[in-house]
């Protein structure tokens, strides 16, 4: 080596310590990333590809890097700015592992499946975003994309523009082609022979890119996690914490807010074809008290493993979801239950969260509570519960909406309020996992 070139990089006078610490601190963040191979056996990929790094090798190297001892900041500075850089590379590629985007489904027109609803879609919308922003994203920011289904009227630029300020990194993309058509074989016009012709072809298409189609679009994105949101679910209370980062974390592939019941005569019998021929036992028991979707968060990397995929492909082939109008709910949940033990899949409970469908028929009365609710999350006070609960009783009063209390079709409890389906299905779900009521 050139000493003269020695004595620059070094400044004069440093103790050996110091110059042991520089050494090891550029072996340690520049060897590193070259495919230096550890004792453990595991490889550090170069970080051209830092979707090949595996946290834990990172960690490895933060744990003795920050073991340590660095004197003062005019040391630190001594030291040479190239080994800082690094060590800020190695954060960066800690953030790629925890890289997500909360996803939307929304219609720019009233929705043609659902009656009784106070609000228009794109106001629901706003919504939903003022909330979102307020409680969770000015925080901890991230990507946010609003897809909307090819053969729906589009979001006109005025409303774009007008949903997007002061709402930085958020987009909205159409969905085209192989996300939003008709899977080979089927055609429009057998529309009529399908089950519950009450949902529109785009409905179905809706399930179709929930349940299958959005997996690869985000892996193909570099997202490694992503939260679903309806344009009618709504974060009411303070959301303290990075989402993506605590489901890594905790090593949890899969989250949920709410539980659903759903059913399909058809779907079993699928799945425990595949489970049979492929010699795969189910993690959890298959049942039909499943996570209700409107509000997730999954690990993508989760529905992008090869069994995984391989059993939604399968159920995908079947038409299902278009000839039986089978939800995605039910695909989420019996794959989620085939393929993760409990200790994969967490129920979150500490934030206000209310998604609710209401019935466009008179039963009892029109715009009562008929799926869904408003669950409380344990953060938030007595004291901005009643103001909450009181809001709730204006919103469903009058001569007409009383029948939906009259008609014990909306029920409340100290932790939730809204449709008494929701409140039976939260309880059977708890009832599986042994656990009491959150409030």
């Amino acid at each position: 080596p050139n000493k003269s070139l020695h004595r620059r990089r070094m400044p004069l006078g440093l103790p050996k310590k110091l110059i042991a610490i520089h050494c090891l601190f550029f072996l340690l963040t520049n060897y590193a990333f070259l495919g230096f191979r550890g004792h453990s056996g595991s490889t550090f990929h170069d970080l051209d590809d830092p979707s090949k790094i595996k946290i834990k090798e990172v960690n490895d190297i933060k744990v003795l890097v920050s073991s340590i001892d660095v004197p003062d900041d005019n040391v630190k500075e001594s030291l040479g700015a190239n080994v800082y850089k690094s060590l800020d590379s190695l954060q960066s590629v800690e953030s790629i592992q925890t890289r997500g985007v909360i996803i939307y489904l929304a219609q720019f027109k009233n929705h043609s499946s659902y009656g009784g609803q106070a609000l228009s879609s794109s106001a629901k919308l706003n919504k939903s975003l003022d909330l979102l922003y307020r409680h969770y994203v000015h925080h901890f920011p991230c990507d946010i994309i609003v897809f909307s289904g090819g053969d729906e009227e589009y979001i006109t630029p005025e409303l774009e523009e007008a949903l997007s300020k002061g709402r930085p990194r958020l987009k909205f993309v159409r969905l085209v082609k192989e996300n939003w058509s008709l899977p080979w074989g089927l055609q429009a016009k057998d529309f009529k022979n399908w089950s519950r012709t009450g949902f529109s072809v785009g409905y179905r298409h809706m399930m179709q890119w929930n349940a299958f189609r959005v997996w690869p679009y985000l892996a193909n994105h570099g997202y490694r996690y992503a939260m679903r949101l309806d344009d009618d679910s709504y974060i009411h209370s303070n959301i303290t914490y990075n989402l993506f980062k605590y489901m890594h974390d905790n090593g949890y592939d899969y989250g949920f807010r709410q539980a659903a019941k759903d059913y399909n005569a058809d779907i079993m019998s699928i799945i425990e074809s595949y489970l049979k021929e492929n010699e795969i036992k189910p993690q959890q028991e298959l049942n039909w008290v499943g996570y209700y979707n409107n509000f997730f968060i999954a690990r993508v990397g989760f529905f992008e493993d090869p069994r995984v995929k391989g059993l939604l492909e399968v159920i995908d082939k079947s038409k299902l979801t278009y000839e039986q109008r089978m939800g995605d709910i039910i695909v989420h949940s019996l794959v989620v239950r085939t393929f993760l033990p409990r200790s994969k899949v967490h129920w979150f409970t500490d934030f206000t969260y209310e998604h609710m469908t209401l019935t466009g028929k008179k039963w009892p009365a029109a715009g009562c509570p008929q799926n869904g609710g408003v669950s409380r999350g344990t953060e938030q006070s007595q004291e901005d519960w009643d103001i909450f609960i009181n809001k709730f009783r204006e919103r469903f009063s009058g001569d007409e909406l009383e029948k939906c209390w009259e008609g014990k079709i909306v029920k409340e409890t100290l932790g939730f309020v809204g449709s008494k389906r929701q409140l039976l299905d939260d309880e059977l779900l708890r009832k599986e996992w042994n656990i009491s009521a959150i409030i």
